[in-house]
């Protein structure tokens, strides 16, 4: 089987998968509170995972990156176990991560992201190593390819039934790693906004975009209902993400890259 993993490879087999055309995935998580029955680095485990499942079943198209474990957490940060980089910094991180696998010749670049917080600071460096580099870069939230296998197994409530800590989270760590998760220690935190344009839940957002600090929202840091998770529906949702990430990246492979025309 083809090597994938970028950090077992050569020198020289990073330059033949970037002159093969294979994609670099890049997966970012997040160290940060998950309620007290999941563990701190839930986002990490996920995104990780998920992208190791890409490795192993399209190894010819891709090198998957070690994963970059810290992110955009400021809002977690009155509950120990988080640690925040800062959006700034994760652009500048992220940029620098692309603008070394450009200068080695890989043109397609994938960021996977395992944190919603996250998503605003790696758009703005995927749109810059776009337009800066000879590469182009994509940005993809994991939650968001498994959106068909939730609405098929979704039993909390909408909205604000999965969002952080919750059915989705908890359910795919008990399919990962179960002997890190505590049921007995679960229970529902719902979020009520007030307002008919303002929730918190991932299937689908609310229309309007607004982060509070998790201390004045969630008295556990919880948010979502994670008493309604399996493993069975863990499965099913992480089988389901690696299956339409492979797909994506196959596609995106053969994107192709045209010249830019000044019209000055």
């Amino acid at each position: 089987m083809q090597a994938w993993d970028y950090s077992e490879l050569s020198w020289e087999e990073v330059r033949e998968a970037a002159r093969a055309g294979r994609v670099a995935v890049q997966p970012f998580g997040s160290l940060e509170g998950h309620g007290p029955h999941l563990p701190c680095g839930v986002d990490n485990f996920i995104v990780a995972e998920i992208c190791r499942g890409v490795g192993r079943c399209i190894p010819e198209h891709v090198v998957v990156l070690p994963l970059v474990p810290y992110g955009f957490a400021q809002h977690h940060m009155d509950f120990p176990g988080a640690v925040d980089v800062g959006a700034q910094l994760l652009v500048e991180l992220a940029v620098a991560v692309g603008r070394s696998l450009a200068h080695h010749g890989f043109r397609r670049l994938v960021f996977v992201n395992g944190h919603a917080a996250n998503s605003a600071p790696l758009d703005i460096a995927a749109k810059r190593l776009t337009l800066e580099t000879a590469s182009i870069c994509a940005l993809v939230d994991w939650f968001k390819l498994a959106a068909g296998a939730v609405r098929r197994l979704r039993e909390s409530s909408f909205p604000g039934g999965i969002s952080h800590a919750c059915e989705l989270e908890t359910s795919v760590m008990l399919h990962l790693r179960p002997e890190l998760v505590d049921m007995a220690k679960a229970e529902p935190n719902i979020w009520e906004s007030g307002s008919d344009y303002l929730w918190r839940d991932l299937y689908p957002p609310s229309p309007v975009n607004f982060m509070d600090a998790w201390s004045r929202i969630s008295a556990r840091g919880v948010m979502g209902d994670p008493t309604t998770a399996t493993a069975d529906k863990g499965r099913e949702i992480f089988e389901e993400a690696v299956r339409e990430l492979g797909r994506f990246i196959e596609q995106f492979g053969r994107y192709q890259i045209r010249p830019r025309p000044d019209h000055h």
